[in-house]
């Protein structure tokens, strides 16, 4: 009887029109999906309410779309192409919450507009639940109580003490009158203060020629650094390719066995990546995380790599435009030469002159 319900819904929900964009994010779906917006025990609001609280927002407009999905795999993948998708449409997407079930929360951001996501996977399907996000709003403060009427009259005081009266000072006595015949000093002028008689160079005079060369060394600094990012442009093409954004689907560790010279068997572990970019609206899948990937010798080194790409982040990739197939996530900068130890010591010594003037 189960299996003639789930036949008869499934039956249903194919009727439905297909549905191939999303409104709420603007984003063309890569599978037409059937509309799964009824939620008759509000199970589906409650797991999206649920998702926003944990990213600290709270649901506006929801949406729900739902595909056919054999089994896990195939819903994953689904999922892996619609995530590319929205990233294609200009989103980021950072992951809330994953059960080992398989259902997904992840937090949609572009610009000002957020978004919550839900993967929840049903029998024989693989549903997507939207809602568009807001800030919660903040509770009012509580009122403060007017102050106390201060025009209140004053209590009386009954034992006020006696009043005071104040003379005012006498005026101070005027000098007598010096005596006929009694000398007066009279106070001698202050020290005529000496004059320069030759007028000293201003300070700026003498500082003109540090000054120029404070100029001329930060000039040949800016032009060895410059050549240093030049040379490393022209020695390694990888800094000229275009870039993409790519989202990461999975990262593991391989490992790999071989004999030394002695014919020893050593173990050696490579990290490896798996993810999904677009070219020109055509899909690739890369796994190369630089353009000469070299194996490490412990497992912990592999995963440290790989922590740097968590499961469904967004990446900028370089990818060759002769062959978009072919990809690399990071690129080696070049080694520090000559002109740059020289650029970087002319920007030491124009410091030292420019401290040296103002302070």
């Amino acid at each position: 009887m189960a299996v003639l319900c789930s036949m008869v819904a499934a039956g249903s929900g194919s009727a439905q029109t297909r549905i191939g964009q999303s409104a709420l994010a603007g984003v063309t779906l890569p599978v037409a999906a059937r509309d799964w917006s009824a939620d008759p025990d509000g199970a589906k609001a409650a797991t999206l309410d649920l998702a926003a609280s944990l990213a600290g927002l709270v649901c506006a407009e929801r949406e729900a779309h739902a595909w056919p999905a054999a089994d896990r795999v195939a819903a994953e993948r689904l999922g892996m192409r619609t995530d590319a998708a929205f990233v294609t449409a200009g989103w980021r997407l950072e992951p809330i919450s994953r059960t080992p079930e398989g259902q997904r929360m992840l937090l949609a951001r572009r610009l000002s507009e957020r978004l919550v996501l839900v993967w929840q996977p049903e029998e024989a399907e693989v549903g997507l639940l939207l809602c568009r996000a807001e800030a919660r709003a903040e509770e009012p403060a509580a009122p403060i109580p007017p102050p106390a009427d201060s025009t209140a009259p004053a209590a009386p005081i009954d034992d006020a003490p006696p009043a005071v009266t104040v003379e005012p000072p006498a005026p101070p006595a005027e000098p007598a009158a010096p005596a006929i015949g009694t000398p007066v000093e009279t106070p001698s002028p202050p020290p005529a203060i000496a004059t320069q008689t030759g007028a000293s160079p201003p300070a700026g005079a003498f500082n003109l020629p540090l000054r120029m060369i404070a100029v001329g060394l930060l000039a040949l600094g800016g032009i060895g650094l410059i050549g240093r990012d030049i040379r490393g442009r022209r020695r390694n093409p990888v800094w000229r390719w275009p870039t993409a954004i790519a989202v990461i689907e999975r990262g593991w560790v391989e490992e790999e066995e071989r004999e030394d010279r002695l014919g020893e068997p050593t173990h050696s572990y490579m990290p490896v990546l798996q993810y999904r970019y677009r070219v020109d609206d055509e899909e690739f899948e890369g796994a190369n995380i630089g353009v000469d990937d070299r194996p490490q010798p412990t497992p912990e080194a592999a995963r440290r790599i790989l922590a740097r790409y968590p499961d469904f982040s967004s990446v900028e990739v370089h990818y060759d435009s002769a062959d978009p197939s072919f990809a690399v996530i990071e690129v080696d900068r070049p080694q520090p030469g000559r002109d740059f130890y020289f650029g970087l010591a002319a920007f030491v010594l124009a410091l030292g002159l420019l401290l040296t003037l103002f302070l």
